[in-house]
């Protein structure tokens, strides 16, 4: 921002939105399918993309929601022992 104003360096990318249809809403960050294999690579499980659509909801189509899970760590009772020790020490 310059001076309280967004200075964009690509042209501004607009998306729908139900409640104000004539403006949009101003995007940010525009995902790719990558970012499934960019969160199997980093770690994540049960990676998904969904198509998400509810009339109820004002999501009326192209609308991908994406799901993923991180790993249980798995730690030993002495483990969690030590770390709440730490903690009230």
């Amino acid at each position: 921002m310059d001076d309280g104003q967004i200075q964009h360096l690509l042209p501004p990318e607009y998306h729908g939105d139900p409640i104000n249809p004539e403006g949009g809403v101003l995007c940010f960050q525009t995902f790719g399918w990558d970012l499934l294999d960019t969160l199997r690579e980093i770690g994540f499980e049960s990676v998904q993309g969904l198509d998400y659509w509810s009339a109820e909801q004002g999501h009326l189509g192209n609308v991908v929601v994406f799901l993923s899970r991180r790993p249980v760590m798995e730690a030993t009772i002495d483990e969690v022992y030590r770390t709440e020790v730490a903690c009230f020490q």
